[in-house]
């Protein structure tokens, strides 16, 4: 027998709040996932993202650690390699451009998604240290189109 969950969805951070969903378990996995009825934001409804999310919750391909490319570009072979390889990889590369190119090379271009506040707050944080200007904000797919619209 599932347990309904309630809880909301932030996807594309509607509204900012989130579509109300009823997410339904069974046995400590997601087995279903719907609209909470007479939820304010979304009255039961779920957008294509919302009704697809067990499906990138559970993908197989889902990325779930680092991984290295070990082959050519395009040639699909990586290796899982640790957190902390990744992080000093990804600072050495920084390094690297910075040297090189200036910080004016680097460019962070942020969606808006769940937590973007937050995001965007580290986002400025990052981009101040290393005085870098070029930082970008822009409305997620979805927001960017309500907004357009209203």
């Amino acid at each position: 027998m599932a347990t309904i969950v309630k809880s909301v969805c932030e996807m594309c951070g509607t509204a900012y709040s989130g579509c109300g969903i009823d997410v339904h378990v069974e046995d400590g996995k997601v087995v279903k996932i719907e609209g909470t009825k007479g939820h304010p934001v979304n009255n039961g409804k779920l957008c294509p993202k919302g009704l697809a999310a067990i499906q990138m919750l559970y993908n197989p391909d889902r990325l779930q650690y680092p991984l290295k490319r070990v082959g050519e570009k395009c040639s699909g072979k990586f290796e899982r390699i640790s957190w902390g390889e990744a992080m000093d990889m990804l600072a050495g590369t920084f390094k690297e451009v910075i040297a090189s190119d200036g910080t004016q090379a680097i460019t962070w271009i942020k969606g808006q998604g769940p937590g973007w506040q937050q995001a965007w707050d580290f986002c400025q944080r990052f981009m101040s240290a290393i005085s870098a200007p070029n930082l970008v904000e822009h409305g997620h797919n979805c927001h960017f189109g309500r907004g357009v619209g209203h």
